[in-house]
């Protein structure tokens, strides 16, 4: 992994702008897996990099496929000194971590691959309704985490319980970050917007990374919500639940979101409408009754 430090707004209009070529072209360099060609002797060497890019900064850049390759993280807690200063003072922790979980990965290096070759598999079978390269991004990171929290696992450093949570909201935050970060890949212009998206995966992703504002229960139900949920069923309105679900596949419709949850078993259909009528402090109100149990992971 790669460190480039730091993007800051330079004095210069020249120098701010030469600083951000210089990382785009690190990014598309890595993101595209092209290495840069040089001349030794007489022959051309090209060599594919091996790393990811790490960058810090004071301010966002980057739009169109540019922003497909980035993901930001906003630190939103100033970084502690006193801890800072703890991690100082043991120089080889890092370095002795690094030492006993290659170890673990290597003795465990074929049920590993076994394991990533399947969930590749069922990534690339599933559409979150973002760019190609963010999608990339979500399973790599993901799978990352997972891996890691397997090791923690295996060596009792944590629960099953506590790993479960742990991934959950882990896959929460990932999820809003990657759906984020496709809007200012959308502003760049020249990017076509996703088509072939699972609108069943799409509604899933969005429950699970805590996407739609929900009320407990239908008694706690106000203009804000999306919807609400009891023990079986997640019951959104149609308008707000088209709103979110046309950030991600703007050629989205009633018919083809609601075609995608019944081909999945996924939603509670009455006699004649695919929507249930049901009193709330708003008075009668339709919602898309979803089931909880197709929902979570």
């Amino acid at each position: 992994m790669g460190d480039l430090d730091d993007l800051f707004p330079a004095d210069s209009n020249q120098a701010k702008a030469a600083q951000e070529k210089t990382l785009i072209e690190l990014v598309r360099i890595v993101g595209d897996n092209m290495g840069r060609a040089r001349v030794q002797g007489n022959e051309v060497l090209t060599r594919e990099p091996r790393c990811g890019v790490l960058v810090t900064g004071e301010y966002l850049i980057g739009s169109g496929s540019d922003a497909a390759r980035l993901l930001p993280i906003k630190f939103l807690t100033p970084i502690s000194n006193a801890k800072l200063s703890e991690c100082q003072a043991e120089p080889l922790a890092l370095s002795t971590f690094y030492f006993h979980y290659l170890t673990w990965f290597i003795s465990n290096y074929d049920s590993i691959q076994d394991w990533l070759a399947g969930a590749l598999l069922k990534s690339r079978g599933t559409h979150l309704g973002v760019h190609d390269r963010l999608q990339e991004t979500y399973f790599c990171l993901g799978s990352a985490y997972r891996i890691f929290l397997q090791y923690c696992l295996d060596k009792n450093f944590i629960s099953a319980k506590n790993a479960q949570g742990e991934y959950r909201s882990f896959k929460h935050l990932l999820t809003a970050l990657v759906m984020k970060q496709d809007k200012e890949v959308r502003k760049g212009g020249g990017v076509k917007a996703v088509c072939d998206v699972d609108l069943f995966e799409l509604i899933r992703t969005l429950y699970n990374g805590k996407q739609f504002h929900l009320a407990n229960d239908i008694s706690r139900l106000n203009k804000k919500h999306h919807g609400f949920t009891d023990s079986e069923f997640l019951y959104l309105r149609g308008g707000r639940m088209m709103d979110e679900v046309l950030k991600f596949a703007p050629k989205a419709t009633y018919n083809t979101v609601t075609d995608a949850l019944i081909a999945q078993d996924a939603l509670k259909v009455g006699n004649e409408k695919r929507s249930v009528q049901i009193r709330s402090p708003q008075g009668n109100t339709r919602f898309y009754a979803i089931s909880l149990k197709k929902l979570r992971r």
